[in-house]
């Protein structure tokens, strides 16, 4: 599915990254130390073919959950001196990959429950409400895997709720749910962390789409 474009600089034919999310964002490593992250694979292909104009990826670190950050979009959290909906307004890529630390978090301690789907859902919609007022490019929304007690059942529930809301607000989903039923994706079977080859082939779906795009600008701009 292509999500509908639409472009606030028509002109400008490179791309301003900012990637948001938890581990899954930074590539965390079973080792306590980030990895190369499918946003750093498209930083680095992008770069390559003088395409890539900036890349930002201070709100992408552990266990951010989705309330912690409409909790930084409500304040406008400044970091590094900019304000957080600076920073996202002028950006013309966001990724987002969010939400499987803060629901392993508790499925370590317990079942999930459907109250805790529907306040993450919840949280997530008011995410993508508050940003479509102010940044109308495009938003590459990662879905979620199976961990610990979170079930087969609850990831296609989970999933299926975030491919509506994509929709909804005009995103781009990839759903890496079937490539994790391969334990080829993961650092070993003791773990939720995903290896090098989840991100890359993250990052090869939504670098083919912005070449898509990115032809699309310098032939009709």
């Amino acid at each position: 599915m292509m999500a509908i474009l639409i472009h606030n600089d028509k002109k400008n034919d490179k791309v301003t990254l900012v990637a948001i999310g938890d581990s899954l964002s930074v590539a965390l490593t079973p080792y306590g130390v980030n990895g190369t992250s499918f946003t750093d694979y498209l930083y680095e292909e992008l770069s390559k073919q003088n395409k890539l104009k900036n890349y930002n990826y201070d709100y992408s670190y552990n266990h951010l959950t989705i309330k912690e950050l409409n909790e930084l979009i409500e304040k406008n959290n400044v970091d590094n001196g900019i304000p957080i909906k600076q920073l996202l307004s002028k950006a013309n890529v966001i990724t987002i990959a969010i939400g499987i630390d803060e629901l392993a978090d508790i499925s370590i301690k317990r079942d999930i429950h459907n109250e805790d789907i529907n306040n993450y859902i919840t949280e997530y919609e008011i995410f993508l409400q508050s940003i479509r007022e102010f940044y109308h490019n495009r938003i590459y929304l990662i879905g979620l895997y199976q961990v610990y007690s979170l079930t087969r059942n609850n990831i296609i529930d989970l999933n299926k709720k975030l491919r509506i809301l994509s929709g909804k607000y005009n995103a781009y989903f990839i759903d890496i749910f079937p490539y994790t039923l391969d334990k080829d994706y993961y650092f070993s079977n003791d773990n939720y962390f995903l290896n090098y080859r989840i991100h890359k082939k993250i990052s090869s779906i939504i670098l083919n789409s912005l070449k898509i795009w990115i032809n699309f600008l310098l032939v009709n701009y």
